[in-house]
């Protein structure tokens, strides 16, 4: 069934089954659900059907969830899991850190659990290349610099933790603060709101959890990548940390809320997110560059005739399924090409979009030339054209700052 989402529930509780059978209906996509009630009836499904989406309840205290959820993990690495559990515990985050891609509380599950098949639903469609999918499904976490776990484990043994300092050392790091958001928002309080930032975070998560996810993120350090890939990763967080920086900047000067400069840097920040995909979990990103060079035409480009997406949409897709706010996903995705969505409202998309293409131009020498990079046609859509002489001035300023 084309276009069809399938989930698979492995529920015990009748109460809790029927509550998400009564959630699915009233949604305005296709699915196609399946029950399982033992490992059994699991294992058949799975070797029979095209799971896309698993849901599994914490109450399988006879059969094990966690073994349950590593043989999903090793067997089908592909599929999103879902855990539902009584409520949100750092003990759980750190048992599950590597099995689920999101824990969702019993009592946040109706809004929890439909935002998240829709979300899925609506990147599939984004991120058209099943084996894609299937890659980023398949892994949690992301490469981590040595030298920033070993200053933060530093800090967090120090008698007197300041956590400031822990949240300005985690946002040097990408894969650090990808993960660190990612957990915090694995569960959403209703009395304390989404976590935006990974000052947030910090203060939400403890120091116990940040050095449980410092430890276990260690295995990724870049012992386990050659030399290429070290200097390219240098590269990316370089250029995503000066995109971040003056992404605020502009989110700033359009007096944007608090709460859209968090989601502005965040999305800044993890906006190339997808090329650190492409380079540590696939052999194709030479391929890219290869042909971008030899037909003379842009990465994105190379990379849609290569993988039939771009790093835009698989970054995307990655941070959706994480659970990040939707509006940096949309900055993540469109921020090359922002008139593709409708939007008229500034946004992180608009800071993004703005940041890259200054940063992108920066050895430009003209006005006209700097075009090149932006979206005329978005910027005149908001009505913002007009100010590209003093963002200009504004970034002028913050290189001669730095």
């Amino acid at each position: 069934m084309k276009n069809v989402i399938k989930i698979l529930l492995m529920c015990t509780r009748l109460e809790i089954t029927t509550e998400i059978e009564c959630y699915l209906k009233g949604l305005e996509i296709r699915y196609q659900l399946y029950k399982a009630l033992d490992t059994d009836q699991l294992k058949e499904i799975l070797s029979k059907e095209s799971i896309d989406l698993i849901v599994l309840d914490i109450g399988l205290h006879k059969i094990g969830f966690l073994e349950i959820l590593t043989f999903i993990k090793e067997s089908y690495p592909h599929l999103v899991r879902i855990l539902i559990a009584e409520e949100w515990s750092k003990e759980l985050v750190i048992k599950t850190n590597d099995l689920v891609h999101q824990i969702i509380e019993k009592s946040l599950l109706k809004d929890t659990l439909v935002d998240t098949i829709i979300r899925a639903k609506q990147m599939r469609i984004l991120l058209k290349n099943n084996n894609l999918v299937k890659l980023i499904n398949s892994f949690d976490e992301l490469p981590i610099m040595q030298s920033i776990y070993i200053d933060l484990l530093h800090s967090l043994g120090s008698p007197e933790v300041h956590l400031k300092r822990i949240s300005d050392i985690i946002e040097k790091d990408y894969a650090l603060t990808a993960k660190v958001l990612q957990v915090s928002n694995m569960s959403v309080f209703s009395h304390i709101g989404r976590i935006n930032s990974v000052q947030q975070a910090v203060i939400f998560l403890g120091t116990n959890v940040i050095k449980a996810i410092i430890y276990y993120l260690q295995v990724f350090s870049f012992e386990n990548h050659d030399l290429k890939e070290h200097k390219f990763i240098k590269q990316l967080e370089s250029h995503s940390n000066k995109v971040a920086e003056f992404a605020k900047t502009c989110a700033k000067y359009y007096k944007c809320s608090q709460e859209t400069q968090d989601h502005t840097y965040t999305a800044a920040l993890l906006h190339d997110i997808g090329k650190l995909i492409i380079v540590t979990k696939s052999n194709q990103w030479e391929d890219i560059v290869a042909y971008a060079n030899d037909n003379n035409t842009s990465i994105n480009n190379a990379e849609k005739t290569i993988l039939g997406t771009t790093h835009a949409e698989i970054g995307a897709y990655l941070l959706s399924l994480w659970g990040f706010p939707i509006k940096v996903v949309n900055a993540v995705a469109y921020h090359h090409q922002p008139s593709t969505i409708k939007q008229n409202e500034i946004s992180p998309l608009t800071c993004v979009h703005i940041s890259e293409s200054l940063i992108n131009g920066e050895s430009l020498d003209s006005q006209t030339n700097i075009y090149e990079y932006l979206d005329a046609n978005y910027l005149e859509k908001l009505g913002i054209a007009g100010d590209l002489p003093i963002l200009l001035s504004l970034f002028n300023e913050n290189l001669a700052g730095n």
